[in-house]
């Protein structure tokens, strides 16, 4: 809402401008809802369950790196080296 009002806010925006971004933003996430509920019917529900654990690899993944290098700079680096993995 801050973000919004924020919009609404600079003189570099005008309303109708942030109002067209609302709605295709709204759009955007109600077509990104509907095609994964459609690919949900297809996908056997034990595998949507192993989806949880995705994000959690993740997380876990950037920081065991961001700890084995504490620098933001040697941070990208790594990324990048287990990207090419």
């Amino acid at each position: 809402m801050f973000v919004l009002v924020g919009f609404f806010a600079d003189k570099n925006f005008r309303a109708h401008d942030v109002v067209i971004g609302q709605y295709a933003g709204i759009t955007a996430l109600y077509v990104i809802s509907a095609i994964a509920a459609l690919i949900s019917l297809v996908i056997p529900p034990f595998l949507l369950a192993c989806l949880v654990l995705f994000p959690w690899r993740l997380e876990r993944k950037s920081y065991i790196i961001y700890g084995a290098t504490r620098s933001p700079k040697n941070l990208l680096q790594a990324l990048a080296d287990t990207a090419e993995n």
